[in-house]
């Protein structure tokens, strides 16, 4: 991530044919490795459901957003990351959603801006520099793809990528 900070700086995409199951049970398992408040995961994803993308980088990307939804989620036994994907007219569609506090409309539009960060008030409870998003977003469209993000405050929110199939 911190890579693409360095302005000017192109990450490498490499894509190949791999299959997306395994990738997000390995996200989903280093996730509950790291971290410590009870969370509770539901993923959908066909077993055979392959994607055409940079494994290094999806990887990340899903990581990060899994991350914030952990991070952004609060505390307690209600928390529930869910995890969706699916193939839709040749593109693939995966979408990662928590029931966090949310994010108000008017951040939306500024959440994948280079160092961006949600203003928490006087006090900042989640760490971080702003690049996460801002990474994904920026190796979703070197993909060819799209990513965007829903949310209502006191609900959660959704973050979606589209991938083309080649």
């Amino acid at each position: 991530i911190l890579s693409v900070s360095v302005e000017g700086e192109d990450e490498k995409i490499c894509k190949e044919r791999i299959t997306l199951a395994p990738i997000i049970s390995e996200i989903v398992e280093q996730t509950k490795m790291s971290i410590s408040i009870p969370t509770n995961f539901r993923v959908e994803c066909p077993q055979h459901l392959q994607i055409y993308a940079d494994p290094f980088h999806l990887k990340n990307v899903l990581a990060t957003l899994t991350g914030n939804a952990v991070k952004y989620s609060g505390k307690g036994e209600n928390t529930l990351i869910r995890i969706f994907a699916t193939e839709e007219k040749g593109w693939s569609r995966i979408s990662v959603t928590d029931n966090g506090k949310g994010i108000a409309k008017e951040h939306l539009t500024h959440i994948f801006e280079k160092f961006y960060r949600v203003p928490q008030g006087d006090i900042q409870q989640a760490r971080g520099y702003g690049l996460g998003l801002y990474y994904a977003h920026k190796v979703i469209v070197l993909h060819g793809g799209t990513i965007n993000a829903k949310s209502h405050i006191g609900q959660g929110c959704e973050f979606t990528i589209l991938l083309p199939g080649e």
